[in-house]
């Protein structure tokens, strides 16, 4: 069976330069899901950090998720 990690790139605008940060990011700690798993958790996640985000000021423009296969599986 396949096992996935959840990677994700999130940009933001930047007041103090004008310019937008992108960063990119792994899921902390690197849990490992089932396709079906990843993809949910994957929104719930994406939703966890916009919305920490923007409670702390920070205006998010662009979020992206994708469910990698973890490699080296037999």
């Amino acid at each position: 069976m396949k096992s996935f990690m959840i990677f994700a790139i999130i940009c933001m605008a930047n007041p103090t330069t004008h310019k937008v940060d992108c960063v990119n990011y792994w899921e902390p700690e690197k849990p490992i899901y089932t396709r079906e798993d990843c993809d949910m958790r994957a929104k719930q996640l994406a939703m966890e950090v916009e919305k920490n985000l923007i409670n702390n000021g920070i205006q998010v423009l662009e979020h992206i998720s994708w469910c990698v296969e973890k490699k080296g599986e037999p």
